[in-house]
């Protein structure tokens, strides 16, 4: 357990997740996240694809960090839906490769694209691998996409700020 996140009580401080709905979906915004927050600094950032399931954003996350060729064969081709073994699989190697690379924080381009299986398997990954989570959108979070979040410390985040990160 990190010790930043760990309290006097001995409990876990709230998953710190940053949203920024961006309704223009301004192409610069998303070069912006690519160019100023890299895998080198600490950063991963993915985009979710149209009705993104937790297994698609599994194998986005592994083929990002250059490990989804690490999975069992049969496992790594998209629409093969992850048993819980391979599931555990995948969770591990994606644990190794982010404390390997060293990343901090996980960005998601399109998150809104996810289903809410995805958003709650982002936040408990997040929250296991202690990372910030940032979640871009093109739409205001619906209901259930919200109560994923529940609990979190939840930052808003303008476009403005990610164009201008220095700022």
């Amino acid at each position: 357990m990190s010790a930043d996140r760990a309290t006097a009580t001995g409990r876990l401080r709230p998953l710190r997740v940053g949203v920024c709905v961006e309704q223009d979906d301004n192409v610069d915004v998303i070069r912006g996240i690519h160019r100023d927050f890299a895998l080198t600094q600490g950063h991963l950032v993915v985009a979710a694809a149209p009705a993104s399931s937790t297994d698609d954003l599994i194998r986005t996350i592994l083929s990002t960090l250059n490990v989804l060729w690490r999975l069992p064969a049969k496992l790594r081709p998209g629409g093969v839906c992850l048993n819980d073994d391979g599931r555990a699989i995948a969770e591990w190697e994606i644990s190794w490769a982010l404390s390997r690379v060293g990343i901090t924080t996980l960005w998601v381009i399109d998150a809104d694209r996810a289903n809410l299986f995805a958003w709650l398997w982002l936040r408990h990954t997040a929250e296991r691998e202690d990372l910030r989570l940032v979640l871009h959108t093109t739409t205001v979070p619906d209901h259930w996409q919200a109560a994923a979040l529940t609990g979190c410390r939840v930052q808003t985040i303008s476009p403005e700020q990610l164009l201008n990160p220095r700022n």
